[in-house]
């Protein structure tokens, strides 16, 4: 019975635990969605093996312009990347553009929409005209935000409910009324109860 307390314990700083990461995520999202309109953050990864032929594999993702862009890519030919495989972040000037992706994601005729794109919510993907060619992505920030909010708004609903189940004292599992119930285990779902608070002295 005496573990029981510390489950509380752990379960509440984990809920905790929950609601600053999931805060944080929210943060720093929408900090890169307002800095995407003044500058261009790009990460690149690159891992090339092999060799010659060389196995070339990558991912570019940016931010730009209110939007997130991802291209992936797999290619197999004679000749080595000038640069080093590994993890680059790259920061461009708005007026500049990317030098892959250009300002404001212009897609040229190489590029064919696929027919899985969700326009619908912003998302859309391309695929070059050639068997086996890179896969280009465009997602908007506020989908990304939106989605990123919602783990947030579960975990701290589900810590209002439990503080609302503490002070009427119910189970925090299956809301069972545990007035004067001293056993430390609820007898509906069997979970740990927290101990009853202990009455006031009577009045002298």
């Amino acid at each position: 019975m005496a573990a029981q307390p510390d489950t509380i314990l752990r379960t509440s700083r984990t809920a905790r635990l929950s609601r600053v990461f999931f805060a944080a995520v929210v943060v720093f999202g929408g900090a890169i969605w307002a800095r995407s309109y003044w500058v261009i953050d790009s990460i690149e990864r690159l891992s090339v093996t092999g060799g010659p032929p060389f196995r070339v594999r990558g991912w570019i993702v940016c931010a730009d312009s209110g939007d997130l862009y991802l291209q992936f890519w797999t290619y197999v030919g004679p000749s080595c990347p000038s640069r080093e495989s590994g993890l680059v972040w790259e920061v461009y000037r708005e007026g500049d553009g990317h030098p892959i992706f250009g300002r404001g994601y212009r897609i040229s005729p190489d590029w064919k929409l696929m027919p899985n794109s969700l326009e619908w919510l912003g998302i859309q993907l391309w695929r070059w005209d050639q068997q086996g060619g890179p896969v280009r992505a465009r997602i908007p920030f506020w989908l990304l935000t939106t989605l990123s909010g919602v783990p947030l708004l579960c975990t701290a609903a589900r810590s209002l409910r439990a503080r609302r189940r503490e002070r009427t004292n119910r189970c925090h599992g299956c809301a069972y009324d545990l007035t004067a119930n001293a056993s430390g285990v609820c007898p509906e779902c069997g979970g740990p109860a927290p101990a009853p608070a202990p009455s006031a002295p009577p009045p002298a």
